[in-house]
């Protein structure tokens, strides 16, 4: 399967998709395009370099749209209750660092120029059937959780699978094969 490593916390944002919807991250922004369709394995990166290392992923954490997502992410429900995380340290600690988190299906890749007016990006229905619906909004907090600047390519994610428990591998640069199995 072919799989690409973000660092934390964008690999956590997209596996969150499954559950929360409304919550997780739908577009992936990279600096290049891709002609790849299908399934892809989200990996989320042991480093945290990219983010300025542990302390840029605390300061990133505290900063909005990502506390209040995170927070509701790593919530618990006990009982009648749901505890919240009280800081950035305690989400850092339960985030997966080092290992696959989920399974999306890339539908389109288009450059970030492509935007509407009103805010979508337009992507197949199914990739079966080819036809065109607009489904991925460019919200404040979807902006928040990419790079939307010119000359970078926004890729469409559908059929977002969070992994019930991330699997251990090593990342690599661009796109990678894994050749385990990943329990879906």
């Amino acid at each position: 399967m072919k799989v690409i490593t973000l660092t934390a916390p964008y690999g956590s944002l997209i596996a969150l998709a499954q559950y929360r919807p409304d919550l997780g991250k739908h577009i992936e922004t990279r600096g290049w395009g891709t002609s790849y369709r299908g399934p892809l394995a989200i990996h989320q990166a042991l480093g945290l370099r990219p983010v300025g290392g542990k302390r840029g992923l605390l300061d990133l954490i505290e900063q909005e749209p990502f506390w209040s997502v995170l927070r509701e992410a790593f919530a618990v429900q006990v009982g009648d209750e749901r505890h919240y995380p009280g800081d950035a340290e305690t989400i850092a600690s339960e985030m997966p660092l080092g290992a696959i988190v989920a399974v999306v299906d890339v539908v389109a890749v288009c450059p970030t120029t492509a935007l509407s007016d009103d805010g979508f990006f337009s992507g197949p229905r199914s990739i079966e059937e080819g036809s065109m619906v607009r489904l991925w909004k460019l919200t404040d907090q979807e902006r928040a959780f990419g790079d939307y600047s010119a000359g970078r390519y926004a890729w469409l994610l559908a059929d977002i699978r969070a992994l019930p428990e991330p699997v251990a591998a090593k990342g690599a640069l661009r796109l990678w094969n894994y050749d385990g199995e990943l329990p879906l």
